[in-house]
């Protein structure tokens, strides 16, 4: 109770003045990893993104679920999830388009090679991008079809079983942003809450429940648009000639060399 009242106070005293629509939903405490009995036998505390997700869904301010349907009542809403070490630089809508955002993409053949970076879409061959209802977007994380020997935790006839190598990586090697209609978010992260404590069984280790996020999308049958441009964390690479592995080093680039510390050398209140 301190806590959450301590989180209330800063929120009000710090997020709450700078807009109307910036709320704070405080969720239960997730963490617990239960055993077959259902005792508490340790934490994973990456368990609180797909339930706190589901717990907003259903009890956030503006939200709720049709619990006749089992449907979120403001369906078309675009849900986007971030981790907390990220920061915004400009809007997340769910409008996308080169050259502002950059796309990965490839050919769809079996051994073809890693994603690209690109100006169009994979499935499209847009400039452009729309989340919609059966279409979600998300950064490409470097895990690559890893989650797929974990697929079985769906069911031995889920569609994710199926999923090939290729597919895998141009479609499901996604993270945080997810970006999706609150319709096929709020199914996915049905299902993410069933399959994140099983992958975790098998696979103790962080990236757990991010392999669980591939799992459950892959068996809806909700293939991601990845992009590049939502990240940067390897500073090993260079977006330049698409050396940039799946990350958005081209603003950071762009920043002139001049102006790279003023933000540091400014006096801030």
């Amino acid at each position: 109770e301190t806590e959450r009242e301590e989180l209330k106070q800063w929120h009000e005293a710090h997020v709450a003045p700078l807009s109307l629509r910036f709320g704070l939903h405080l969720t239960p405490e997730f963490s617990n990893v239960r055993d077959a009995e259902g005792k508490t036998v340790g934490t994973y505390e990456f368990f609180n993104k797909p339930f706190g997700l589901k717990h907003w869904m259903e009890y956030g301010e503006g939200m709720g679920i049709d619990r006749e349907r089992n449907l979120p009542l403001r369906h078309d809403t675009i849900v986007a999830l971030l981790d907390p070490d990220h920061m915004l630089v400009r809007p997340i809508t769910g409008h996308f388009a080169s050259p502002a955002d950059v796309f990965r993409t490839g050919s769809m053949k079996e051994g073809s090679g890693g994603n690209v970076d690109s100006t169009t879409t994979l499935k499209e061959n847009r400039t452009k991008f729309t989340v919609r209802h059966g279409h979600p977007l998300s950064q490409e994380y470097g895990f690559r079809d890893g989650w797929r020997k974990y697929a079985h935790v769906a069911g031995e006839d889920s569609p994710a079983t199926r999923v090939t190598a290729t597919e895998a990586l141009r479609s499901y090697a996604v993270g945080p942003p997810y970006v999706a209609t609150a319709l096929d978010m709020y199914r996915i992260a049905t299902l993410w809450c069933e399959f994140a404590p099983l992958v975790h069984n098998e696979f103790p280790e962080l990236m757990a429940e991010m392999y669980a996020f591939s799992i459950a999308t892959a068996h809806l049958g909700l293939p991601h648009q990845l992009v590049s441009s939502m990240m940067v964390s390897d500073t090993s690479v260079s977006s330049r000639n698409d050396v940039g592995g799946g990350e958005g080093w081209r603003m950071i680039d762009a920043i002139p060399a001049a102006d790279v510390c003023s933000f540091a050398m400014n006096s801030l209140d």
